[in-house]
């Protein structure tokens, strides 16, 4: 690569996203952004999953207002409304849920979030005082916080079932525990696998 394409990508980089630092990686410089989407999820250099979570729910708000002429205030019924919102705009929700850190406040606010949208499914008035369970009876629907949890489970057990050598399961269970205070990483090189 010459001297002067690299200076246009440079600069195609400068004017896409501002750099939060420059970092050097063996002989050459890397920018570090504070905020990265990637295949669709987001990203932050803190770890938090909280602009992420709120990106999916303007996603699916979106969504909704697109589909309410149509689909929610048509004369279809009931069920399969409810079936079109799990199998189309739920997914949109949850997708990369699976690396989420999500505290108390966020999985409230995806559940409140979530029955608001029962409620416009079902077609239910906001001045109408109707409880939670009552919609979640109505629609058949978990909340999406256990659905998360569910998913973040499996995913464990697919991270857990992957740890054949003894190495990978000392650093998985250090990254998930605190780590045991005699372990010590192993000398050389770790072994090379193949899936």
């Amino acid at each position: 690569m010459d001297a002067n394409s690299y200076n246009q990508n440079q600069s195609v980089l400068e004017t896409v996203t501002q750099f939060a630092h420059m970092d050097r990686v063996g002989s050459s410089q890397v920018g570090v952004v504070n905020e990265l989407t990637y295949l669709g999820a987001c990203t932050t250099c803190d770890g938090s999953s909280e602009s992420e979570i709120l990106r999916r729910i303007g996603i699916v708000r979106n969504c909704m207002t697109l589909l309410e002429k149509h689909v929610w205030k048509s004369h279809i019924r009931v069920d399969t409304k409810v079936r079109l919102y799990q199998t189309c705009v739920l997914p949109v929700l949850v997708y990369g849920s699976d690396a989420w850190t999500i505290t108390k406040a966020l999985a409230r606010r995806l559940d409140a979030f979530d029955t608001m949208v029962s409620t416009k499914i079902i077609r239910i008035s906001y001045t109408r005082h109707v409880t939670i369970a009552s919609v979640r009876e109505t629609t058949d629907c978990r909340p999406v916080s256990s659905i998360i949890k569910t998913r973040r489970l499996r995913f464990l057990g697919h991270v857990a079932r992957r740890l054949h050598f003894r190495q990978d399961r000392q650093s998985a269970i250090s990254a998930w525990l605190q780590p045991p205070r005699d372990w010590r990483r192993p000398r050389g090189r770790p072994r090379t696998t193949w899936p």
